[in-house]
């Protein structure tokens, strides 16, 4: 994965693991109450464009293009182990000022896959992402839904964005505002830890095969494509 976030109000700690997948080539948004700040990290991806010397341009130089990115393992379990199966989510919605609402619940299998995008409007990484997520539903539609769950503590943050977004584009989301709520449902999907962004994928029976942090990127989809052909 290529970025991360600070964590949310609401999970405070890790919990036990029930699935994890390695996130790999990281940057981190701070932890001092969503602010958006972007730190480095020294476990970034070598070759990535927001590591790598080569695809800055410097004064009076010409840009020189980022080194290929290295292949890597979004989901590193394997898919036969079983995990949480949370089924129906109750959560509210928020959406852009003149789209409808989203129903009362996340609903998980029914035959199709589902990928969980958790973000928040102050955090940076997970903002970049959310288009590529949406050419990612609209390529495996057949195969793949994508769900995004807004954290925001401010739901206005969220709307914002939301706002901003181009007709087609994500302009809705489930949303769960409340702290205590938002604990419970990180520890159901067995996430170990809340850096944003946080990507959750469910098989076709409603049962969490992967969580990881990070952003992802557009070299992923061929897994992401390998993984729901399964």
């Amino acid at each position: 994965m290529q970025m991360l976030a600070s964590r949310p109000a609401g999970l405070r700690r890790t919990t036990p693991v029930l699935i994890a997948c390695a996130a790999l080539g990281l940057a981190a948004c701070s932890d001092s109450g969503g602010g958006g700040e972007i730190k480095a990290r020294s476990d970034v991806v070598p070759g990535s464009a927001r590591n790598d010397a080569s695809a800055v341009k410097q004064p009076g130089s010409t840009a020189t293009s980022s080194a290929p990115e290295k292949p890597r393992k979004l989901c590193s379990r394997g898919l036969s182990k079983p995990g949480a199966k949370p089924g129906s989510v109750k959560m509210t919605s928020v959406q852009a000022t003149d789209e409808s609402a989203l129903g009362d619940s996340l609903e998980l299998g029914g035959g199709k896959w589902t990928w969980i995008n958790v973000w928040a409007g102050w955090c940076e990484p997970c903002l970049e992402e959310i288009p590529l997520l949406k050419q990612w539903e609209t390529k495996l539609k057949d195969k793949l839904r994508v769900e995004f769950v807004s954290v925001d503590d401010d739901a206005r943050l969220a709307v914002r964005f939301l706002n901003s977004q181009p007709k087609g584009g994500v302009r809705r989301s489930h949303h769960i505002e409340d702290v205590d709520a938002r604990t419970k449902w990180f520890e159901t999907m067995g996430a170990t830890t809340s850096t944003l962004p946080l990507q959750i994928l469910v098989d076709p029976d409603g049962v969490v095969q992967c969580v990881a942090n990070g952003s992802v990127r557009a070299s992923d989809l061929p897994e992401i494509e390998a993984l729901v052909a399964k």
